[in-house]
């Protein structure tokens, strides 16, 4: 079939072209899969190249219905958008459906905690002349953009960041992993802190791959979060 070719081709294009991890790779496949089990639903029945924005749309409704979250939805149309980018560089289509495709909205308010102005307030009570002032900025859009729990985020790794396709690797409980989307907010701050802070400071052995060090060039841990935390709350 058709369809395993242009999986083929574009597994390849990701590791070789993009030089994705076997997790990011595995993930856009499995979303290319969904559409082309969408594709060949009883409704549709299309080929690839005969797929429409319209025929994408239906599609985002289609994965709504399936029940997947906001977060989901947005990795999925991150798949999707780099595989049509694939279809174009290889002349398989000639206009990219997905263009226009826009991910869904993602829920940035943290439940039962804090209100967005509330979270708001608290983060641009940062003071930035501060040597380490980026660093908290980044460790707080980061953990209110992606939801993530601090024990993940201080064990998050440079290696883990996937900028150009706006995501980013998670390990959770039990070492299991997970992609997810990163805002521009807070993708801006970390671009900012790794290349304005986080590269003058001298990584300890072991921690040459972590995000985010302490003064020392050790992993941050979970104690200075929530005191960085705690000291901003006041302050805000």
């Amino acid at each position: 079939m058709k369809e395993n070719m242009y999986s083929k081709g574009f597994k390849a294009f990701l590791r070789l072209e993009r030089a994705l991890s076997e997790n990011t790779v595995a993930a856009y496949l499995h979303d290319v899969n969904l559409l082309f089990s969408f594709l060949q639903s009883k409704t549709h029945n299309l080929s690839i190249k005969d797929v429409t924005p319209d025929d994408l749309k239906d599609f985002l409704q289609y994965i709504n219905e399936m029940g997947l979250g906001a977060f989901s939805q947005s990795r999925v149309v991150s798949g999707i958008k780099s595989f049509f980018s694939y279809l174009i560089l290889e002349n398989i289509v000639n206009a990219d459906p997905s263009a226009l495709l826009e991910s869904p909205k993602l829920g940035k308010k943290l439940p039962d905690v804090l209100s967005e102005e509330e979270m708001f307030t608290l983060i641009q009570s940062v003071d930035l002349s501060d040597p380490l002032g980026e660093r908290n900025k980044a460790i707080m859009e980061t953990l209110y953009a992606c939801g993530l729990r601090v024990s993940e985020l201080t064990n998050l790794k440079l290696s883990d960041l996937h900028f150009n396709q706006e995501i980013i690797l998670v390990t959770g409980k039990g070492n299991k992993q997970r992609i997810v989307p990163v805002g521009e907010n807070a993708r801006k701050q970390l671009q900012t802190y790794i290349q304005q802070v986080r590269v003058r400071i001298a990584a300890r052995k072991g921690a040459e791959d972590i995000v985010f060090l302490n003064q020392h060039g050790g992993k941050i841990s979970r104690q200075m979060i929530f005191l960085i935390i705690k000291k901003h709350v006041e302050k805000a």
